[in-house]
């Protein structure tokens, strides 16, 4: 460790910490590790962020002590039940910010996984590369992010044509990702499903002449 950094107990931790980020697997020792309790030691400017798993927090004791102005700020990306119910308090809280368990989802993320995803496979002898909707949906992005980076802004209306079980995934998971990528370069992805296509198969467009964009 560096000289001006130490070991220390959880209750002088959260006593003397000015922002306290968990970053833990939940265990039979960790859940519920930050409780009423261990709550009350924390400075009523300080900040708390959850990133780990949701049952390291009691999610009802948190709330009272961020409403009743014992914690400054926090911010959680995972939940004891995800989704977040509709109805859950936290919502209500104006010194929260909530994200739906993708904080470590980025557009660079996604392309350098593409690259990681496509190795080749030791355990696949004389199967090749395995390609499944969820690789071709990362290639894809890494695709996109390609083509957009070298279009002029005006041709950056793109047609993307997949099979339908791609299409619901690009939907659901990837749908943020690839709002991220509109949003980076301006653009905007149009989609149609052809049931003819292979479900690792995919073309791009000019979504107005129709014509192929080949690499």
């Amino acid at each position: 460790l560096p000289s001006n950094v130490r070991f220390t107990g959880l209750e002088e931790l959260l006593q003397k910490s000015d922002i306290v980020s968990l970053h833990a697997g939940l265990n039979e020792q960790t859940r519920g590790l930050l409780n009423a309790d261990n709550l009350r030691l924390l400075k009523p400017t300080a900040i708390l962020i959850n990133t780990a798993r949701g049952g390291i927090v009691d999610e009802t004791a948190v709330f009272e002590a961020a409403r009743d102005g014992r914690i400054a700020r926090l911010g959680l990306d995972t939940f004891e039940t995800e989704p977040l119910p509709a109805d859950s308090p936290l919502r209500s809280l104006p010194n929260a910010i909530l994200t739906p368990h993708i904080v470590g989802h980025t557009v660079e993320g996604g392309e350098s996984l593409g690259t990681t995803i496509y190795e080749p496979c030791p355990y696949c002898k004389g199967h090749g590369q395995v390609k499944t909707p969820i690789t071709m949906s990362v290639e894809l992005q890494r695709r996109l992010s390609a083509v957009l980076g070298r279009l002029p802004e005006a041709d950056r209306s793109i047609l993307v044509v997949v099979h339908p079980d791609v299409m619901q995934r690009l939907k659901t998971e990837d749908g943020e990702h690839l709002v991220a990528l509109e949003r980076k370069y301006g653009a905007r992805l149009t989609f149609r499903t052809d049931p003819s296509y292979h479900r690792e198969h995919f073309t791009l467009a000019n979504a107005q002449s129709g014509e192929e964009i080949k690499n």
